[in-house]
C-alpha cells in the first residue's frame, strides 16, 4: 500500500542521513560512550550485529587498549555500522546508485581489518556462512574482486539493482544475472592486459627467469600479453573456473581487434586441460587455425 511505501522511504531517508551523512550526520543520529560504541541505527539487526563486534573487539583488545585501539574500533564500528544500514535498505527498496557506491566504499574501509573476502560477507549480510559462489556474486554486485590480505580490486562500477537483489537473498536463490559476473570478469581481463597496442598477442607457458618464458617473449617483440600479478590470490579467492573465464575473455578482446597469436611452443603438445591448451582449443572455436612459424613459434591466425 502507499502508506506503507511512504513509511518505508521516510525510514530508508532517516538512514542514509545517519549512514552518509559524514561527521555532521554522525552527530546528529549517533552517540557513543567513553571507549564503547553505541549504535543507534534504526535497525535492531544493525545495532545487535554492531553490538557483538564491538564486543569482540574490546575483548581482543583487552587492558592492553589504549586510546587510539578505541578510536579505531570506533571507526571501525561506525563504517560497520553504515554497511548494515546500507544492507536493511535494500531489504526493503532496491538500493540508488548513490548508495551502492557508498557501500562499495564501506567495504574498501572494512576490507583491509579482516582475513577474507567471505569473513566480510557473513558480517555485512548477517548470514552464518556464505559458500564462496555467494561471496563471489556479492562482490560481482559491489563491483569489486577480492584480493591478497583481504584487500579488493575495483573492477567497474557497482550495480544498485543486482547488489539490492544479493542484499535480499534473491541471487542466491536464483541464480541471478550472469551478465554482472561476466561484466567483472571482462573488466579484469582488461586490467590484465599488458602493451594492448601491440599488433600481436603472445600466449604460453610461464617459465620464471626463463628468457623464453611468453611474458618475456612478448616483451621483446612488443607484443600484447595478459599478466595478473596476484594470479595465485586470486583463483584462491574465485576459482581456477573464473580463472579461466577472465583468461577467455582476454583472448576475444583481443580477437574481436583482428589480432594473430602466437604461442611459444606447439600447442597441440601442451597437457589436456592445461590453459595453453584451453587457448588453442578456444582460439579453434573462433575460427582461427595454428601454423608453425619462424623461430620455433606457432600462430594462430584467422581462417
Amino acid at each position: 500500500p502507499e502508506s506503507v511505501r511512504q513509511g518505508v522511504t521516510q525510514v530508508v531517508g532517516a538512514v542514509v542521513g545517519s549512514a552518509v551523512g559524514g561527521a555532521a550526520g554522525a552527530a546528529s543520529s549517533l552517540t557513543q560512550t567513553a571507549h564503547n560504541y553505541v549504535s543507534h541505527s534504526p535497525f535492531a539487526s544493525v545495532r545487535r550485529t554492531v553490538s557483538q563486534e564491538n564486543a569482540r573487539l574490546t575483548n581482543a583488545c583487552g587492558s592492553a587498549c589504549t586510546a587510539e585501539d578505541f578510536r579505531r574500533i570506533d571507526l571501525q564500528m561506525g563504517a560497520l555500522e553504515r554497511a548494515g544500514n546500507l544492507n536493511e535498505i535494500a531489504q526493503h527498496s532496491a538500493l540508488t546508485p548513490e548508495q551502492a557506491r557508498q557501500l562499495t566504499q564501506v567495504v574498501l574501509e572494512l576490507a583491509p581489518l579482516y582475513g577474507n573476502g567471505e569473513a566480510l560477507a557473513q558480517l555485512l549480510t548477517g548470514k552464518s556462512s556464505l559458500t564462496g559462489e555467494e561471496a563471489s556474486k556479492l562482490w560481482a554486485a559491489v563491483g569489486l574482486m577480492p584480493v591478497v590480505g583481504g584487500a579488493f580490486r575495483k573492477m567497474v562500477e557497482p550495480s544498485a539493482e543486482m547488489l539490492s537483489a544479493v542484499l535480499r537473498n534473491s541471487m542466491y536463490r536464483d541464480g541471478g544475472d550472469p551478465g554482472i559476473l561476466k561484466q567483472m570478469l571482462d573488466a579484469a581481463a582488461k586490467n590484465s592486459t599488458v602493451n594492448p597496442s601491440g599488433a600481436e598477442v603472445v600466449l604460453g607457458r610461464y617459465i620464471p627467469g626463463n628468457p623464453e618464458s611468453y611474458e618475456q617473449v612478448a616483451r621483446s617483440r612488443g607484443a600484447t600479453f595478459f599478466e595478473m600479478l596476484d594470479w595465485k590470490t586470486v583463483e584462491g579467492q574465485i576459482g581456477t573456473d573464473k580463472m579461466w573465464s577472465i583468461n577467455k575473455a582476454f583472448l576475444d578482446q583481443q580477437a574481436s581487434l583482428g589480432k594473430s597469436f602466437l604461442f611459444t611452443s606447439d600447442p597441440s603438445m601442451s597437457r589436456a586441460g592445461s590453459f595453453t591448451a584451453r587457448e588453442r582449443d578456444h582460439l579453434l572455436s573462433l575460427n582461427y587455425h595454428v601454423l608453425e612459424d619462424s623461430g620455433g613459434f606457432y600462430r594462430a591466425v584467422k581462417k
